[in-house]
């Protein structure tokens, strides 16, 4: 019997302290839960509010419809209404904020009229003041958000000296760490962002990585340039190292695209100006290691300068095109040998009749030398027979040997 009336004194004790912890709420400040020394302690007209924890909701005054859970949440909670703050001293400083949910010790600690907040972790958001609807999750996360708005920060310390800046998105441990009023940017990846111990605002900017010394994809939002392995892309799309895939690159060409457009004149005395190199780089930190081949993009400029960029700190070519040079070349070396060729066929034509005439003029001449070499013997064969005859008869044989001779000249 003195056991359970023991028992019974206990639990009436541990009543009364609890009541005596409650803060019982007027007929208007109705459905009112306060559990903790001084919680709720000056509400006056707010209700359905659960305070529960040393001084939480301690300067609630009209504030309604919020849950505050850990000592000293929402301590100086005055007007504020529909947030949620679990942690000691989460929502801390809070007057007049609105639809935030903070989960964490010293979670939005400094917020004073932000709303829509959502603040998860150990510090997260912890000196946001009027910034809202950010969403911070991780140890320290937008710790230093103080007016920044619509900004995502996910990872421990991700956004840590972030202050003004909106729109941005940082996921990773650290990512942004370092960046102090820039919007617009998203950072992914572990310390994505310039390197730590730097202080910048940059805005518009992308930036993929998994260590704040290396970055693998950058971007610039407002000049809609992409980098691979490289920060300072010097076109639209830029990579810092080899390039390849399975298959060709491909390029608009469309006919209806174009305007203005005429056969390349001359490719071929282009093609013979232009000098081919080997060489090397002098930073193979960002150019390939090892000998090249290539062109000096100086000297291809004064003969194709339709290929030839000065964007940026340094010249630049396009290689693909200079295809379309060298189609329009091979043509005109085709054209230029086919009229050599034909000019062959023609001299050649000309010079087989030549030939053939002086093959039939020799054969006349052939002719001719047969008959006068017969004659020639039959005269020899005359002039010999005559020898053996008297002198009177060799005179007139003699003259009729001339005249004979006279005739075949004739």
């Amino acid at each position: 019997m003195r056991i359970k009336l023991t028992h019974l004194i206990i639990v009436s004790l541990i009543s009364l302290s609890f009541v005596s912890f409650t803060t019982l709420s007027t007929a208007y400040a109705g459905n009112n839960t306060f559990l903790g020394d001084n919680a709720g302690k000056y509400n006056t007209s707010g209700y359905y509010n659960s305070f529960m924890g040393y001084r939480s909701g301690y300067s609630n005054n009209t504030g309604r419809k919020n849950s505050y859970f850990g000592a000293n949440s929402g301590r100086y909670n005055t007007t504020g209404y529909n947030n949620t703050f679990m942690g000691y001293a989460s929502g801390y400083r809070n007057d007049k904020g609105d639809y935030n949910t903070f989960n964490g010790a010293y979670s939005g600690f400094y917020n004073t009229s932000g709303n829509r907040n959502t603040f998860m972790g150990h510090g997260s958001g912890f000196y946001n003041t009027k910034g809202w609807s950010n969403t911070f999750m991780g140890y320290d996360s937008g710790k230093n958000n103080t007016e920044g708005a619509c900004n995502v920060f996910i990872g421990n310390g991700a956004g840590y000296r972030h202050t003004k800046g909106y729109s941005n998105v940082y996921l990773g441990y650290q990512a942004g760490a370092t960046n102090l009023e820039g919007s617009h940017n998203v950072f992914i990846g572990t310390t994505a962002g310039p390197p730590l111990g730097t202080v910048t605002q940059l805005s518009n900017r992308l930036y993929i990585a998994n260590t704040h010394w290396k970055t693998l994809i950058y971007g610039n939002f407002a000049s809609n340039r992409v980098g691979i392995n490289t920060t300072s892309p010097s076109r639209n799309f830029s990579v810092n190292g080899d390039a390849g895939g399975t298959t060709s690159w491909f390029n608009d060409s469309d006919a209806r695209l174009k305007k203005n457009v005429v056969t390349i004149e001359d490719a071929l005395d282009k093609v013979e100006k232009l000098r081919g190199v080997q060489f090397e780089w002098k930073d193979t930190a960002n150019h390939q290691e090892g000998r090249q081949i290539g062109f000096i993009a100086q000297e291809a400029q004064k003969i194709i300068p339709e290929v030839v960029s000065e964007k940026g700190e340094h010249f630049s070519m396009q290689y693909a095109p200079i295809t379309a040079l060298l189609v329009e070349a091979v043509k005109e070396l085709k054209a230029e040998n086919e009229a050599v060729r034909k000019d062959n066929i023609a001299l050649k034509a000309e010079k087989d009749a030549e030939i053939a005439a002086l093959k039939i003029e020799n054969e006349q001449l052939k002719e001719t030398l047969t008959a006068m070499a017969g004659r020639q013997k039959s005269i020899e064969d005359m002039l010999l027979a005559l020898s053996a005859q008297p002198k009177e008869k060799l005179v007139t044989l003699n003259q009729a040997g001339l005249d004979e001779e006279q005739k075949i000249v004739q």
